[in-house]
Formats: structure tokens, sequence, C-alpha cells
């Protein structure tokens, strides 16, 4: 939990969770990873999109955040962050 937040998703002031980009049970706990910050329904909406019991290229999970994120492109920090992780 990290306390309320602006859920780049629903538009809407909530409590607050941390979505790894690119899944911590693959990829490990890197400092480095690239993580949104949504409530607790996004980030289980998102969650369902991610296939749980294999690994997709990395360039697939930011596809998935920045197509899961469409609706919210008025708000394009949070999708030029995610493209911007996506070309390192």
């Amino acid at each position: 939990m990290c306390g309320n937040i602006f859920c780049p998703k629903c538009h809407q002031v909530r409590e607050g969770t941390r979505h790894h980009v690119l899944p911590q049970r693959f990829f490990g706990s890197n400092q480095n990873s690239p993580i949104l910050f949504l409530c607790r329904d996004c980030h289980s909406e998102v969650e369902k999109q991610i296939p749980q019991h294999h690994r997709l290229d990395r360039d697939e999970y930011f596809e998935i955040a920045a197509e899961f994120l469409q609706p919210a492109q008025q708000y394009g920090k949070v999708l030029q962050f995610v493209h911007r992780r996506k070309k390192r």
C-alpha cells in the first residue's frame, strides 16, 4: 500500500498499490524496474491481462501497461514514463 494516490486508470483518489510493469516473479526485484501506482481495483484488472505462468518479452509487458492506460491519454506523463522505460 502507498497511501492515497490519484489512479491514472479510473481517475479516482484511492488507496494505492504498486504495479511492477516487469513482473517480479520473472525479473526479480530490480530497483530500476518501472512501477505504476494504481488503486487496488485497477491493479487487479491489469494483473488479469498478464500471463501468470509464462514469461513474455520485456516489450510485451510495456505494451500491456500502455494499452491498459490507453483511455487515460490525457494523463500523458504516465504513458510517457512507460514508453520511455520501454526504449532503454
